[in-house]
């Protein structure tokens, strides 16, 4: 059977519980259910069926990003009659944990192949790589937890304002289904980072040799970073922050010995992205000192050709840019622009997905919002919901609402410039 995605209410996101509104008297709560679309494959338990013939799923981010689908698509539904018992589960882990503590984790769940096991409260995600027999399973006491070791693909690499980059035990916690909008984004930065590691046999066979350097453009608050980070996450890929701006103030030879550096963190534990945060601090057109680091930074970019390595850069000013870095075959320029109304709304769904909102009141919101960012537009949802707790005088019973929107979005444009153009 075929249904259409919604969103779960805020009291199952994380639990694996799904609800179903479909005319179909072949489901009942408590079933166990295979969802998939594509090749991708998951599974969940029906917490609540609704009979009033809708035909949707209400699917948390979680199972949606384990399906790689979105709000509105649609995926094909059939009740689990029966569920073996797994012999074996393979698993990687984005903080360190022997096999009985995995085993506590997933004792009775519920899994199959290429999952991600979302534990939020304890800030634990469990991948799922491989299962004994195949397919669906259920992790049960004689269940053997094999864990791979922890490599740099579940690693994140973060900037401090030491003198060298730290590795944490974390992956960004962010993933494309987290960004509003930015589909064309998404879709270019696919292409040309997430499937050049993740599907390099199709690329090498057909002979495409991927570009090493991406360069997102546009003005302040449209997600250049989150998206980023978001790559990162996609790619299972470590990530590099680099501050530009520090780079640009240190002593004359200090920013080309921690440029080198960053390079050779990058290589230690690939595959890894390096994310330049303002570049035109160090990449504006033409100082001797800029000479010098653009210069390195190409020598230091053509070293990775052949590794899971690569640069994004973000800038509010393209036009400043060092023509050396955008010429064909060192930087894709990318715009990130802002946000349309469909996109508005997206954005606006994934910052209130705890939040009883209904369809039309989504659509008032990203009419309301127009020339907004989508940090705006993260600043509205949180003032509103900052309000909606002072209003209750933060009791438990706090419950957002629509005036709570309304209210906040007029104060964010009472105090906006009048105009977003960047230059």
């Amino acid at each position: 059977m075929q249904l259409k995605v919604m969103d779960v209410p805020w009291n199952l996101i994380g639990g694996k519980e799904i609800i179903i509104n479909a005319d179909n008297k072949e489901f009942e709560a408590g079933n166990v259910v295979k969802i998939w679309k594509e090749g991708k494959i998951t599974a969940a338990k029906i917490n609540k069926i609704d009979q009033s013939g809708k035909n949707t799923i209400r699917l948390d981010k979680h199972l949606r990003g384990n399906l790689s689908v979105e709000i509105g698509d649609n995926v094909n539904v059939e009740k689990l009659d029966r569920i073996t018992d797994a012999e074996k589960v393979q698993v990687s882990s984005n903080v360190e944990m022997d096999e009985t503590k995995v085993k506590v984790f997933l004792n009775g769940s519920i899994v199959c192949e290429d999952n991600n096991e979302h534990f939020p409260k304890e800030g634990v995600v469990i991948h799922i790589s491989k299962t004994l027999p195949k397919g669906i399973v259920k992790v049960v006491q004689s269940t053997e937890i094999q864990i791979t070791p922890l490599n740099a693909r579940l690693k994140t690499v973060s900037h401090t304002d030491n003198k060298s980059f730290d590795i944490s035990t974390e992956i960004p916690n962010v993933s494309y289904i987290d960004v509003g909008g930015l589909d064309n984004v998404k879709r270019l930065l696919t292409e040309n980072i997430v499937y050049a590691m993740k599907k390099a046999d199709v690329y090498k066979k057909i002979g495409y040799r991927p570009i090493k350097g991406i360069m997102l453009y546009g003005p302040p608050g449209t997600g250049k970073t989150l998206i980023a980070k978001a790559t990162a996450f996609e790619s299972a890929a470590n990530f590099i922050f680099v501050p530009s701006s520090k780079l640009k103030n240190m002593y004359y030879g200090e920013s080309e010995r921690k440029m080198r550096e960053i390079f050779i963190k990058a290589k230690e534990h690939t595959p890894c992205i390096i994310f330049f945060d303002e570049i035109d601090a160090i990449a504006e057109e033409r100082t001797d000192w800029k000479i010098t680091i653009v210069n390195q930074l190409l020598v230091l970019m053509d070293e990775i050709a052949d590794m899971d390595i690569f640069v994004i850069g973000a800038t509010n000013m393209i036009h400043l840019i060092d023509h050396a870095l955008l010429r064909p075959g060192r930087f894709i320029p990318i715009e990130v622009p802002p946000p349309d109304k469909i996109a508005r709304e997206q954005i606006f769904r994934v910052h209130l997905t705890n939040n009883l909102i209904d369809d039309v009141e989504f659509k008032e919101l990203a009419s309301a919002t127009d020339n907004l960012t989508g940090a705006e537009i993260s600043a509205i949802c949180n003032r509103a919901k900052m309000e909606a707790m002072r209003e209750m005088d933060f009791s438990p019973e706090s419950k957002l609402e629509i005036k709570h929107l309304r209210e906040a979005i007029k104060n964010q444009i009472d105090k906006k410039p009048p105009s977003t153009m960047y230059v």
